[in-house]
């Protein structure tokens, strides 16, 4: 049985400002002129949470699944983006949307980046390098695969229902 959703406009905006913009409930509750609790209220109901898992996350579940398509293209490039994006992610804070701070000091960056790459397993001298690599782009198509099997049964269920 198709149930179609019924929300209202503010509810509509809100869910937009959510999952389009990325901004958090207060930042919501300021754009809209609510209260954190009317915020935090439209999202706890049951007709909005049904609208989110049939109109939106199936949206998004198709742009991701779009992105691995594109990564498993090229799998070396999207292990190298991959790895750019963790060193970044370990050498700035986060504060907020489209607000990071990288840590000034040079040395704090460094040592997060040779962090990373002791977590990774990319620390090898110059012989066995190539062999790291390989193996560690061979685990992240593994993890891409994964990842695209179950973005495809969600979207098979949703389309089911």
């Amino acid at each position: 049985m198709k149930v179609t959703h019924f929300i209202y406009q503010w509810e509509r905006e809100a869910v937009r400002l959510r999952y389009d913009e990325g901004l958090c409930r207060i930042q919501i509750a300021d754009r809209l002129s609510l209260r954190f609790a009317q915020v935090k209220y439209i999202f706890s109901k049951v007709n909005v949470k049904h609208f989110i898992q049939m109109e939106i996350e199936p949206r998004l579940w198709r742009q991701e699944l779009a992105e691995i398509e594109e990564k498993l293209a090229d799998p070396m490039k999207a292990y190298v983006d991959f790895l750019i994006e963790r060193t970044e992610a370990q050498t700035y804070q986060w504060f907020g949307p489209g607000r990071k701070v990288y840590y000034s000091n040079n040395m704090a960056r460094f040592r997060a980046n040779q962090k990373l790459g002791r977590i990774l397993r990319i620390t090898g001298d110059q012989k066995t390098f190539r062999r790291d690599f390989r193996n560690a782009v061979q685990k992240h198509i593994e993890k891409l695969h994964g990842r695209r099997n179950i973005l495809q049964a969600h979207l098979a269920f949703v389309h089911k229902n």
